[in-house]
C-alpha cells in the first residue's frame, strides 16, 4: 500500500501514531511534501503487531531532521523504522530511534531500523543514534544510511 500524502503539524503527531497504530498498516509521523518533516516526537506504547513502515518525520523533496521515535512495545515490527526519512532531495540529520522490547523483522523478514535514511543518495544523514534493549531482531541496524535504494524499488 503506498504512503498517504498528507502534510502534518507537529502537535497532531500523536494523534496520526495512535490512529496508525489502531490501522497498523498506516505511516506513522509527519509527513511532508514538498517541505521538511522535521522536530516531530512519535511514541509507541503497544502490544500490537504493526505491519507497516513507521518515521518520526518523513519529507518527499525537503529534508527530516530532529525527530525522535520512542517504541515501549512487546508486540512485533515487520516493517521499516526510521527517526527521520528524506526520499529526494533532503538530510536526515539529528534522529533518533530508542526501542524498548519487541520483536522486529521474522525468520522470513528483514526490517531496517535506521536513525536516519536518505533514500536518493544525494545528501547527509548525521548525527543519528539507534539506542536499543531488550529486543529481538532480525534486522539491519544504522545510526544512518545514505543510499538510492528507495522503498519499491528493485
Amino acid at each position: 500500500m503506498p504512503s498517504p500524502n498528507f502534510t502534518r503539524h507537529p502537535l497532531a503527531c500523536a494523534v496520526q501514531a495512535a490512529i496508525a497504530v489502531t490501522a497498523l498498516s498506516l505511516t506513522l509521523g509527519a509527513q511532508a511534501a514538498p517541505v521538511d518533516g522535521s522536530n516531530n516526537t512519535v511514541v509507541i506504547n503497544s502490544g500490537e503487531t504493526v505491519s507497516g513502515d513507521f518515521y518520526g518525520g518523513f519529507s518527499q523533496s525537503g529534508s527530516a531532521n530532529n525527530n525522535t521515535v520512542l517504541i515501549n512495545n512487546d508486540g512485533t515490527v515487520l516493517g521499516n523504522v526510521a527517526g527521520g526519512a528524506s526520499e529526494e532531495g533532503g538530510n536526515a540529520n539529528d534522529n533518533k530511534v530508542t526501542l524498548k522490547g519487541g520483536t522486529y523483522g521474522s525468520p522470513s523478514n528483514e526490517v531496517e531500523i535506521l536513525g536516519g535514511w536518505v533514500m536518493d543518495g544525494t545528501r547527509s544523514a548525521n548525527g543519528n543514534t539507534v539506542d536499543i534493549s531488550n529486543i529481538q531482531s532480525n534486522a539491519v541496524i544504522a545510526g544512518g544510511l545514505v543510499d538510492d535504494d528507495k522503498p519499491g524499488k528493485g
